[in-house]
């Protein structure tokens, strides 16, 4: 295969994009695209080199993913092995223990599945997972597993069928990819049958498409046009990929297209080259820069300054030149490295000892004794539930209902209901249960809002799971006749207010017989319906109505910020959180909609908040397991407010704390 300068200047445009888009650069809002671009790239140059060895007779399965590994592994072990140093130093044991899993999947090549169920490329749960940027390097290798196989198998059989096959395919994928970004957007920006089209843009281009005979210039200004478009008017809220992705990737393959054959002024101006040295060490430059951003953000616990972006970028590109020039050159060109089992041993030993010791980091939660006690309090599970706490019985095969206290007051029956901020209410409920006596049904699933009729087909693999949960309480209702019935829920996150806007809004568009919520408006009407329904159902019951407002948003990752503190020795940190005033406003939405209801409003506020600033530490204590879920420390602040609940049709008096 002829070599092609301006395809290493190409890769020079789509590093500089991307690597500019994550250290937050101005302007740089769509660099993220960078990847579309790349992936671009890779499905024209390994259709290129498989096809042509393949018509020469000497392709070989081993030897294509030998010389992947001599080019891909060696500059990944030593990326890989300086982050997990690092972050051993650095990381709470939670958040080693979550490295630890994303380390174990980046080495089975699978990071692009692990991170699809970790909240979105774009969430904040992942803005400081070192290891967030190899998805996409999944996504390529997934690719090489299966490509040249089916190049072999078509071309044996079906020779001039192979564009046809690749057409077939590609539009294929980009359907999926069009109605993923709209039904799973996380899974669709991560999967590989969601992204594979893009690759095969490329290997269209390399299975004969004709050169270009005319207006080679206009197409390679065209392409880049389309690239810097997208870079620089494209955002994170965007949904992505499915249409949105066609204009980077289009406009990668014009400029690729405008010089087969001969460069266009396009193509002469990429072989520059400063371009095309930046494009040769573009692939250990991806690889150092997202670690090295990420974790210095963790350690200082802020975003970085103008200068010290300009440090990281000039630090990370020079490591990437040196990997390029003592590593992946040597072991690419070297014939001490050719022999098939000499690379076999050289990838597989380090594989293996960084997956084993990735297995134990996760089994052992972070290696968490090597921590003072303190510290290893601070886990989400043990801030969770209590050793005192008995497991809620299931009645039936239902995973998301169960009895939380059986009693034997016939003359109590309350049932508790909601998402997760629904479970964080269990210790409460368990111990005024058991003081009571009552009897307390408990239901939840995970963003899955506690309303009649409303389903939510992200909160879970099934997505019917949740408007069934909900319309199987709604027969509890008229069963078992409940005195009252507690709704708890993240309300905010539904109704569309902070923490529900951006691209992680859509995992919580919510649906009804009526309207499937494509927007936070629709949202909101899908939830004023639901709340009057389920309402007029509690009381048609003959049930009291209660709910639970959102309790005050942290902003931040209270237990985890409390370890790192402790961990470091850093500043104290402070107490408070969010303000009154700003709860307040953030509440608002959910207090219009149920003006006038028949529902006992339960204030977490209360409690929480004085003085105009709301806790999220009390006594040293975190009063969150995260950032917005109370912690069995802040379930026991805010059990007063339940007093009025369990004590109706009681005479039982609780301690106030």
């Amino acid at each position: 295969m002829t070599y092609r300068p301006d395809i290493d200047g190409l890769r020079a445009v789509s590093i500089i994009a991307v690597v500019l888009f994550h250290f937050g650069v101005p302007y740089f809002g769509g660099g993220f695209v960078g990847v579309d671009v790349f992936f671009v790239i890779s499905g024209y140059l390994i259709t290129k080199l498989v096809i042509g060895e393949i018509e020469r007779g000497t392709f070989g399965i081993a030897n294509f993913y030998a010389r992947r590994a001599r080019r891909l592994l060696p500059t990944l072990f030593v990326v890989l092995v300086a982050t997990l140093i690092a972050s051993l130093a650095i990381m709470t044991p939670q958040d080693f223990a979550d490295f630890s899993k994303s380390l174990f999947y980046t080495l089975c090549f699978a990071a692009n599945i692990f991170f699809a169920d970790q909240g979105g490329y774009f969430a904040p749960s992942l803005e400081l997972a070192p290891l967030l940027h190899m998805w996409s390097l999944a996504v390529e290798e997934q690719f090489y597993f299966l490509w040249p196989i089916l190049c072999l198998i078509v071309i044996r059989f079906r020779p001039k069928l192979l564009p046809a096959v690749t057409l077939f395919v590609l539009i294929g994928s980009f359907a999926l990819s069009v109605v993923g970004v709209e039904e799973k957007p996380h899974a669709a920006f991560f999967h590989p049958h969601t992204r594979i089209w893009e690759l095969l843009v490329g290997c269209v281009l390399a299975l004969g498409v004709p050169a270009v005979t005319w207006g080679k210039s206009a197409s390679g200004v065209l392409g880049m046009a389309l690239i810097a478009a997208a870079v620089f008017l494209y955002d994170k809220s965007l949904p992505f990929p499915g249409v949105a992705a066609l204009v980077p990737v289009l406009g990668a393959a014009l400029v690729i297209w405008s010089s087969e054959g001969a460069p266009s002024v396009v193509g002469r101006v990429l072989s520059l080259r400063p371009l095309v040295f930046v494009g040769l060490v573009s692939y250990a430059w991806y690889l150092w820069h997202w670690p090295m951003v990420t974790l210095l953000r963790y350690r200082l616990e802020r975003e970085l300054s103008g200068g010290e972006t300009v440090l990281l970028l000039a630090a990370s590109f020079a490591l990437a030149v040196m990997c390029w020039r003592y590593l992946e050159k040597p072991v690419r060109h070297r014939r001490w490295w050719a022999p098939l089992p000499r690379v076999a041993t050289w990838t597989i030993a380090p594989a293996l000892a960084l997956m084993s010791f990735a297995g134990i980091g996760y089994a052992t939660d972070g290696f968490i004794a090597r921590y003072p006690q303190a510290v290893r309090e601070l886990t989400r599970e043990h801030l969770k539930r209590r050793p005192q706490d008995r497991p809620c019985r299931r009645e039936t095969d239902s995973r998301d209902l169960c009895l939380l206290w059986e009693g034997k007051a016939d003359h109590q029956r309350i049932m508790l209901w909601g998402d997760s901020h629904a479970s964080a209410l269990k210790p409460v409920f368990y111990d005024m249960a058991e003081e009571s006596d009552a009897f307390v049904q408990f239901a939840s699933q995970g963003a899955c809002p506690p309303l009649i009729g409303v389903g939510n087909e992200r909160s879970s693999n099934d997505p019917t799971a949740c408007v069934g949960m909900n319309n199987r309480v709604g027969e509890l209702l008229r069963e078992k006749k409940f005195t009252d019935v507690v709704l708890a829920a993240r309300w905010n996150y539904y109704i569309g207010g902070e923490d529900g806007n951006g691209p992680s809004a859509r995992q919580h568009y919510i649906e009804d017989d009526d309207l499937r919520a494509k927007s936070l408006e629709t949202n909101r009407q899908v939830m004023s319906r639901g709340l009057q329904r389920t309402i007029d159902a509690i009381t048609a019951s003959g049930a009291r109505a209660w709910i639970v407002m959102e309790a005050p948003f942290a902003g931040f990752d209270v237990p985890n910020r409390l370890a790192r503190r402790l961990i470091d020795g850093g500043a104290p940190l402070s107490p408070y959180g969010l303000t009154l005033a700003e709860y307040d406003r953030r509440t608002k939405p959910l207090e219009e909609m149920l003006a006038g209801l028949p529902i006992t409003k339960i204030y977490p506020s209360e409690r929480l908040c004085s003085e105009g600033r709301c806790l999220v530490l009390a006594e040293g204590k975190p009063l969150y397991q995260d950032d917005d879920h109370l912690s069995v420390y802040g379930a026991a602040k805010i059990a007063p407010l339940f007093q009025e609940l369990f004590s109706r049709h009681n005479n039982i008096s609780l301690p106030t704390q």
